[in-house]
């Protein structure tokens, strides 16, 4: 049963994870990602650094006839329901105001072709995740893009980030290798023999340690007391961004997880799995924040601030030259 629909288990986690640790291995085989956060993800899962390939988008052609300035186009978007919001208040405040934009709403509209889209100059961008190919294809237009300014941004991309194993995704999407499985199993799949560089986050859990961390499960802001949070009897919920229930917590991946989840003989683990013979091979680097802990439970912007803001760095919306940002509707309409 090679085929796995959902990591929904512990163990199928671990079977996938030794699977990926396979693939590397194989030397005809070079793997990438297109996004900086998920790289940093990656990493502290298995402990292997893989090169940064971004998104070129060279199935894009800029135009050199384009529209007048005046007409912007405002990116489809279809979640959160903020975003939406948002939209509607732009298109709202500018009839106010009665300026001389031309607000061109791409969700009233089936599809528009590239060669359509790349007729404006200027678009406004409302993302939903932490990573969107139709940025890298926007900036691939060379458009002038608009994009909401930290923190406003952040009640845009990590509500909805579960394919990243942000908030509602399910937990098991955040499992990783433990910092002493890491090095075993370097050394059984032989990847120091790789083109891989490899090492160890500073995060990387011990064996056996419960994830979330103590820090992140009793943030003052999720008891209870503070409000009456769905708790079973009440008749009014004033917590703001929902109910949490961080007490099923997990813990790592261990090397003997990895093998058996493989089918690998009890002999072969005990064998395979003791102690290195040289615990100081791995060295640990990268950052100092967690890029999972933030990210159990529900949306928080005062839990999960520090999270929000430091891995906001690793993303598109940070890293890319040039972007336009607004802090509100009026904001916008001003630049």
């Amino acid at each position: 049963d090679s085929f796995m629909p959902v990591l929904d288990s512990a163990e199928k986690v671990a079977r996938f994870l030794g699977h990926f640790l396979a693939m590397l291995a194989r030397p005809r085989t070079i793997a990438s990602y297109g996004a900086r956060i998920t790289a940093e993800q990656v990493f502290w899962q298995v402990g292997v650094r893989l090169p940064l390939t971004h998104f070129a988008g060279i199935h894009i052609t800029p135009s050199s006839l384009r529209g007048a300035a005046s007409r912007v186009l405002l990116f489809r978007t279809k979640f959160p329901y903020l975003a939406i919001v948002f939209l509607q208040a732009i298109k709202l405040l500018e009839r106010k105001q009665k300026t001389s934009l031309e607000l061109v709403d791409m969700n009233h509209f089936v599809s528009l072709t590239w060669a359509e889209i790349a007729s404006f100059q200027s678009v406004v961008l409302l993302p939903h995740n932490v990573h969107l190919l139709r940025t890298n294809d926007l900036y691939a237009m060379e458009m002038i893009m608009f994009i909401p300014a930290a923190p406003l941004l952040f009640q845009l991309i990590y509500p909805s980030s579960n394919l990243w194993g942000g908030h509602g995704s399910i937990k098991e999407l955040r499992l990783g290798l433990d910092r002493v499985a890491q090095q075993r199993l370097h050394q059984i799949f032989r990847l120091d023999t790789s083109s891989y560089r490899l090492g160890r986050a500073r995060t990387s859990p011990l064996p056996g340690e419960t994830l979330p961390r103590e820090r992140h499960k009793h943030c003052v802001y999720r008891m209870p007391d503070l409000g009456s949070c769905s708790v079973e009897g009440t008749t009014i919920d004033v917590c703001p961004y929902g109910s949490f229930n961080l007490d099923d917590t997990q813990t790592a991946i261990s090397c003997r997880d990895v093998l058996e989840a493989d089918g690998y003989h009890q002999q072969s683990i005990a064998s395979l799995c003791e102690a290195s013979d040289d615990p100081g091979s791995l060295q640990d680097e990268g950052p100092s924040i967690d890029p999972f802990d933030g990210f159990y439970g529900e949306y928080n912007p005062w839990c999960s601030l520090e999270s929000y803001r430091y891995w906001y760095g690793y993303t598109d919306y940070a890293l890319l030259k040039g972007l336009q940002r607004f802090s509100s509707a009026a904001d916008l309409l001003e630049i």
